[in-house]
């Protein structure tokens, strides 16, 4: 599918995407920063790579990318829901969702998150015992906001996102994403 989707891409008018998006091109590449990386993507082939590393993005940043950049720009209302609100499936395993296996990770580790968070532009929000806002492309942020388990509570934690995503990126598209950001916060800490 990243394959099938890098193709498609590859044959749009990608100048005037970078154009639409205000992003640096140049006869070779578009660049964009989306979750506190840098990535150059070839504009005659579709290509993402890592500026870091020069490594190839991911299935996440790949699709991730190739859904922001394949639509019009769209303002974020800066105005935050949860993302359980944005669908209309429900999980079949009852209160769980995506997210919940990386809450063990995440328990008792309020400093190396804090941090983690803090190294991919994160400011702090809200009140939780983690609680931050984080960037993700442009004026597009993700707010974390996580609470560590003690005698009486599981530990929880809470994805906020603009209330405009859908304008972003399709649902799936908000997954892939909200995955890459959680790797990204696992490999800081």
């Amino acid at each position: 599918m990243k394959h099938r989707m890098r193709d498609v891409f590859a044959q749009k008018d990608l100048v005037l995407a970078a154009e639409k998006w205000n992003l640096v091109i140049n006869a070779k590449n578009i660049y964009v920063r989306f979750i506190a990386r840098d990535y150059a993507i070839n504009v005659e082939n579709g290509i993402i790579l890592r500026a870091d590393d020069g490594t190839e993005a991911d299935y996440n940043e790949a699709m991730t990318l190739y859904d922001i950049l394949s639509r019009e720009p769209a303002p974020a209302f800066k105005k935050y829901v949860s993302i359980d609100s944005l669908s209309s499936l429900k999980s079949t395993f009852g209160r769980n969702n995506i997210f919940d296996s990386i809450k063990g990770t995440f328990d008792h580790q309020e400093p190396e998150l804090a941090r983690a968070c803090e190294k991919l532009g994160g400011v702090p929000f809200g009140k939780s015992d983690v609680g931050y806002k984080l960037p993700v492309f442009q004026e597009l942020s993700v707010i974390l906001q996580f609470w560590s388990s003690d005698d009486e509570f599981e530990p929880e934690l809470k994805l906020l996102c603009d209330q405009n995503i859908m304008s972003f990126m399709k649902y799936e598209t908000m997954m892939f994403m909200l995955s890459h950001l959680i790797n990204r916060l696992c490999e800081e800490m």
